[in-house]
């Protein structure tokens, strides 16, 4: 139900919502900001490999990689002791879908 300022009402149609679906999210990572190490933890649906690029914020490439994943939960930790301090972002490829986070390098 949707009430205007005036009073006047509306109804709208019921929706069903599905949050197990199959795509997958990159839940989190930590710590942040990171020093040295970060952990990214994202959901696959089936043992893919899965592509990582990693940009500065000037969108230049500064680390690539790939994993392996198996259905559910996954964790890749990486080391970024060799990068300068800044905002980077991942973008990661899993099970045909890219995913996007952002991070701060102290």
């Amino acid at each position: 139900k949707q009430t205007d300022f005036d009073g006047q009402f509306t109804y709208s149609m019921i929706r069903s919502v599905d949050f197990n679906g199959s795509t997958p999210i990159l839940i989190t990572h930590y710590p942040n900001p990171i020093a040295e190490t970060v952990r990214f933890e994202f959901t696959s649906n089936s043992a893919t490999p899965a592509n990582y690029v990693i940009y500065d914020a000037m969108g230049n490439m500064v680390y690539r990689g790939n994993t392996s994943t198996q259905p559910g939960i996954n964790n890749l930790e990486l080391d970024l002791s060799k990068l300068s301090s800044g905002i980077y972002i991942i973008k990661m490829e899993v099970d045909g879908t890219q995913l996007t986070d952002k991070f701060l390098k102290q």
